[in-house]
């Protein structure tokens, strides 16, 4: 038998360790333990996000919404009656995101914006979050009626005679085109003012009747 010195042992254990595939791949994944309808938990998937995809082998995907502390519950996005328990489920590192677009227009697509409707791949150029927040409806209409409210101005206007609607509607114009801004009018009478107009629009007052020039008139005489 022939016998190996120890530089030849040494060597050869040198030779094998070159040669072994020691590249390592970090890799997230667990094992499915329930497959239900549609419905799979998979134990050993700690890192999975909500809302994350999950590979199954066969080329299935699905996604993570309730994560528990030792196991995590994904919907099959998919024919499921393949998966068993048993079979390996990896995580993604991506959240399931799916085209969006015009292109989609008049396209039948699957949960994962696959087409299944023999009309060829959709080439999207976008892609968006299945789980998000919506769009807010109230907000916008809320943005809308403020600043339409921030343009507007109520006005009153006290006359000591009833005006025409002609009169009105040269008041109203001519303080749309001093103050820039929407004028919601009221008109009131009061006899006291004895003649012309009094107007009230926020903190300004345009006082135009004869009460007010009698009563600057009285405080010149008396100064």
């Amino acid at each position: 038998m022939q016998q190996l010195n120890p530089s030849e042992i040494s060597a050869l254990i040198k030779q094998r360790i070159g040669d072994l595939d020691i590249s390592a791949t970090a890799k997230n994944e667990g094992t499915i333990v329930m497959v239900s309808d549609g419905i799979v938990r998979i134990h050993g998937l700690e890192d999975a996000m909500y809302g994350e995809m999950i590979e199954f082998d066969g080329g299935l995907y699905g996604m993570a919404l309730n994560l528990e502390q030792d196991s995590v519950g994904a919907v099959v996005l998919g024919n499921y009656l393949g998966l068993q328990e048993g079979q390996k489920a990896r995580c993604t590192g991506r959240v399931l995101e799916v085209p969006v677009g015009p292109e989609l227009l008049g396209r039948v697509v699957d949960a994962l914006g696959n087409p299944i409707d023999g009309k060829g791949p959709i080439d999207a150029k976008l892609t968006d979050k299945v789980e998000k927040v919506a769009p807010g409806v109230i907000w916008p209409e809320y943005e809308l009626l403020k600043a339409q409210g921030n343009n507007a101005v109520d006005v009153v206007i006290e006359s000591a005679f009833p005006l025409t609607a002609a009169q009105e509607q040269l008041l109203i114009e001519a303080l749309k085109k001093r103050l820039n801004k929407t004028i919601n009018a009221t008109v009131e009478v009061n006899p006291d003012l004895i003649a012309g107009v009094v107007i009230r629009a926020g903190d300004q007052v345009i006082d135009d009747s004869a009460l007010n020039k009698l009563e600057k008139m009285r405080t010149r005489l008396l100064a």
